[in-house]
């Protein structure tokens, strides 16, 4: 247990987040997070004033990337190195003040260790540290984080951590306050603290993916990706088709009626089926280009979707012959990769 406090004085330290302050005082930590609606950066600006003037420091870390940093006061500060714990810190000085702020850009996963709970992939978990003062009795009246969620995720779920002595502790009655999509955690007299956030997407589109990949994850051939707005699932047409052909084998049936499967009542605004072939020209009296075979290919899938269930209206098609290649056409394997069906699913715009 201790380890795992040190681990987190330590993460403290590598986002900037440690301020020193070597006699007893008192102050105030004050950050304002807002969250991109891509899920992946951010900007993070933190307020910190003390009742008293003087040199006051905040610890960055090894080798931190300055470039991040678009705005510090006040003026006169300098960037200087200070081992701690072993390591040579850059550290933001100021000479003599009582109040210092900054603005910093940030990315969730590195600086707010983002991952995607594994029991349910609508929801996400965020630490957010709201920093922490370093010295012989130092304290804070208060330390205030605040975190700006963006519309299309819920608040699911929120615990406060706050450091009192040597160790962070959760506190079960921490002062959580949430309007419309803000979180903000309100901690007094501590000398640290972060708050641990889960947040859930509320895009159709999550819950079209989510059902996507759980039903086509045994076929290992198959890949799955998403956006914010489509679900994308790329296919091998060798699988799914003979050479020179357009019927759907018994393994391109088995994955579509899978695909089908898991669609079925959801709130989807259109499937797009793309055919897609490599560079290697065909000529026959069915198919004089790639343009009528990547064409019939993604037809007879259309097809076959709407025969198991997909609505007639939602549903298009398009053959793209060898125009749009996932790499380049320069071996076996290569050809193969751009040999494929892509089936994107856009989600309802009226519901992200």
């Amino acid at each position: 247990m201790k380890n795992l406090f040190k681990n987190i004085k330590l993460k403290l330290i590598a986002l900037g987040l440690v301020s020193t302050l070597s006699t007893l005082s008192a102050g105030t930590f004050e950050t304002l997070v807002f969250i991109g609606d891509d899920l992946q950066t951010g900007l993070s600006y933190k307020n910190v004033r003390y009742d008293s003037f003087g040199q006051k420091s905040m610890f960055f870390g090894e080798n931190y990337n300055k470039n991040k940093l678009s705005y510090i006061k006040p003026d006169g500060y300098k960037w200087i190195k200070d081992m701690y714990e072993g390591k040579n810190n850059d550290v933001l000085n100021f000479q003599n003040t009582n109040n210092y702020a900054f603005l910093q850009r940030i990315n969730l996963k590195e600086d707010f260790s983002l991952s995607r709970m594994k029991d349910d992939n609508n929801e996400w978990y965020l630490a957010i540290d709201g920093g922490s003062c370093m010295g012989v009795g130092c304290k804070l009246d208060e330390n205030i984080i605040s975190v700006v969620v963006p519309k299309r995720f819920k608040i699911s779920h929120y615990e406060s951590f706050e450091q009192k002595a040597e160790e962070y502790k959760y506190n079960e009655n921490a002062n959580f306050k949430i309007i419309d999509n803000t979180i903000t955690l309100y901690t007094k007299n501590v000398k640290g603290a972060y708050m641990k956030l889960w947040i859930q997407d509320l895009t159709s589109n999550s819950e079209i993916y989510n059902d996507v990949t759980s039903s086509l994850e045994k076929f290992s051939e198959i890949s799955v990706y998403k956006t914010d707005s489509e679900t994308k699932i790329i296919m091998p047409m060798d699988n799914v088709f003979a050479s020179g052909k357009a019927d759907a084998n018994q393994t391109g049936k088995d994955w579509l009626r899978v695909l089908a499967n898991s669609l079925k009542n959801k709130n989807y605004k259109e499937i797009k089926v793309e055919g897609h072939t490599d560079n290697i020209p065909i000529n026959t009296s069915s198919y004089p280009s790639n343009w009528e075979l990547s064409s019939a290919r993604a037809s007879s899938v259309v097809r076959f979707l709407i025969e198991n269930g997909m609505d007639i209206n939602k549903i298009a098609t398009v053959g793209y012959a060898e125009t749009k290649p996932l790499v380049d056409n320069n071996s076996d394997t290569n050809r193969a990769k751009n040999r494929r069906v892509e089936i994107i699913i856009v989600g309802n715009a009226d519901s992200e």
